[in-house]
């Protein structure tokens, strides 16, 4: 029997207890980024293997394109570095699973490809002073997902621009999201046909590939209770659904510039305390949820100790808390968890009369609910009070502010239907409407609240993907029109030259590689099998000596994993192998080692 030579294995410490550091994700920063094409214009079909670099030859757009991708370049985070105050993440903007295809209806191709954005980009390790009039998103990426791509909000730049008043007429312009345009646009009510299986697309003037909404490919790469169907030939790519027969806490997926975490749309679930003497005198609470026993429920925060309760369920839903010791000493209100996990409420409805919102099918678009009027620039939270209002709407004070009917519609080659959703004004938070956040909804009006996680156990502001009962898109959809927190980071970002310290410098061509496990030997033929980590689009020499003093060449171009047909997005392969057979050994060779070098 042969005898395998000790491999050293060295562990460098590293810090795991912020999680703006450890919640990264790069298991496959040293795969090259893939999309899938169609040849199709007409069908949307016929899909080939995903590709390196693009367009290809054969590939024929509808719309003048000249965005390629003419080198192969390296998915997912490649760096993330820190020093006392900043986290500084490198990335190409490129997801790991497989971009793509880019569909726009039945016209086939969508017209715009995906490109490298080689972004730097910092965010602070401490969220800055919470700020009592939030600043809007001006556009662009306003966080990182976890994956290094950028995150949109739920705007895309599109807002309605009269061309008549009387009825209103005209059509989306984009660059018009003012105050002399209220009526701006949503994304995902006009663009998601465009958006590719992961969720996510990119604008024709840069290649930048970006999310609005969920990103569905990275949640099933993350385990976040989701599966994936393979639809197999002829379009060769993946559905991803929610998997919610047994619900776990949402992991981190993203970041928010203001330094906030962005999770999943599953948490616990929590109740509202109220306060009286320094103790907690009642939690009140929604009866959604699934529960097969009581859960715990634990409190956290509001400067006191000691309050405890206990749940009674019925009928799998909560339908009592009791308190059992108010406690002592709390000054405000604190958290309130039971032990299960749920899907979070968005805190917006559409204003179609229900809920106590203006009915605008029957009003027209006469008036902008009071977030959206704050978040546009219409109102301060300071002077909201004193505008004119109507139900608490915002009366616009000109007919040439209003919007389209939700029955108006245009023809042509940009024809388009205006009905209730198309705008983000078409949209009211329950909280204005006199809804107790954490009973009858979760979400505030940025769509986070304040709450304990897995990655917070004391406690945390952080926004949450927002489904429906279905699993769909919910509206704000990640984050609303405004940071909750004051916006610091930025792309474009620079790391400084010293003080600064790697958490993670192994993406791509430097990675470092490692055996992945020992050297496995079949018992049968002798022959030896070692696997290591790889970079993909590499080559490695691969050498065996039995006393060290004379190496062997048994390969001198071994290639690195090469993901040719379309991976799962969990299965990407970063890792590769070499068998070294018995029969190419000494016969009285009673021991091996082995040495790979990349070339």
């Amino acid at each position: 029997m042969k005898r395998l030579g000790a491999l050293l294995l060295t562990f460098t410490a590293v810090l795991r207890a912020d999680p703006i550091l450890s919640s990264w994700y790069t298991d496959n920063s040293s795969t090259l980024a893939r999309v899938i094409q169609t040849t199709s214009t007409t069908t949307g079909t016929q899909n080939t293997t995903p590709v390196t670099t693009w367009p290809t030859s054969g590939i024929t757009n509808n719309n003048t394109n000249s965005i390629s991708q003419a080198t192969p370049v390296y998915a997912d985070v490649q760096r993330v570095t820190y020093d006392s105050t900043w986290v500084y993440v490198q990335s190409s903007g490129l997801a790991s699973y497989t971009m793509g295809p880019f569909l726009n209806g039945n016209r086939g191709l969508f017209g715009f490809w995906p490109v490298a954005q080689n972004y730097t980009v910092k965010f602070p390790r401490t969220p800055g002073v919470i700020p009592v009039n939030k600043a809007p998103h001006q556009g662009g990426v306003i966080g990182l997902m976890v994956n290094g791509v950028g995150i949109y909000d739920l705007g895309d730049a599109f807002a309605f621009v009269q061309t008549g008043s009387s009825p209103v007429t005209g059509s989306d312009s984009m660059m018009q999201t003012n105050t002399a345009h209220p009526w701006w646009r949503d994304a995902l009510a006009v663009e998601v046909v465009t958006f590719d299986p992961g969720y996510a697309h990119q604008p024709g003037s840069n290649g930048q590939y970006h999310y609005h909404a969920e990103p569905k490919a990275l949640r099933y790469q993350l385990g976040d209770n989701m599966t994936a169907t393979y639809s197999g030939s002829p379009n060769n790519t993946y559905t991803y659904t929610e998997n919610t027969s047994v619900l776990h806490h949402s992991p981190i997926l993203g970041w928010s510039f203001d330094g906030y975490p962005i999770y999943g749309p599953y948490a616990y679930d929590t109740g509202v305390a109220t306060v009286s003497g320094g103790k907690v005198t009642s939690v009140a609470f929604s009866t959604a949820g699934s529960y097969t026993a009581a859960p715990t429920v634990s409190f956290t925060g509001g400067g006191g100790s000691g309050a405890a309760a206990t749940a009674t369920v019925s009928g799998g839903v909560l339908t009592g808390i009791t308190v059992t010791n108010g406690g002592s000493g709390y000054t405000s209100a604190p958290i309130v968890t039971f032990s299960g996990v749920r899907r979070m409420r968005t805190g917006f409805v559409l204003r179609d009369g229900t809920n106590g919102t203006t009915n605008i099918p029957s009003t027209g678009r006469t008036t902008l609910p009071k977030w959206a009027a704050i978040a546009e620039g219409f109102a301060t939270l300071a002077n909201y009070s004193t505008q004119t209002l109507s139900n608490n709407d915002y009366v616009l004070s000109s007919a040439t502010l209003y919007g389209p009917t939700t029955t108006y519609t245009t023809t042509g080659p940009q024809g388009a239907t205006f009905s209730l959703g198309r705008y983000v004004g078409d949209h009211d938070y329950l909280g204005d409407r006199g809804k107790v956040q954490g009973v009858d909804f979760d979400l505030d009006q940025y769509n986070g609240r304040t709450c304990v996680t897995p990655d917070y156990p004391g406690g945390t502001y952080a926004y949450f993907v927002s489904l429906d009962a279905s699993g769909n898109p919910a509206f704000p959809y990640m984050l609303g029109k405004q940071y909750y927190g004051t916006k610091s980071g930025a792309t474009g970002a620079t790391i400084p030259t010293s003080g600064e310290t790697d958490y993670f410098n192994a993406g791509g061509t430097n990675l470092v590689e490692t055996w992945n496990g020992s050297p496995a030997a079949d018992p049968g033929t002798g022959n030896v099998t070692i696997t290591w980590s790889a970079v993909e689009g590499g080559t490695y020499t691969v050498q065996a000596t039995g006393d060290f003093s004379t190496w062997t060449t048994l390969n001198s171009a071994v290639p690195g994993p090469v993901n040719t047909a379309l991976p799962a997005p969990s299965s990407v392969l970063t890792t590769t192998s070499l068998t070294d057979p018995a029969a190419a050994l000494p016969a009285n060779n009673t021991r091996r080692f082995y040495r790979v070098i990349r070339n």
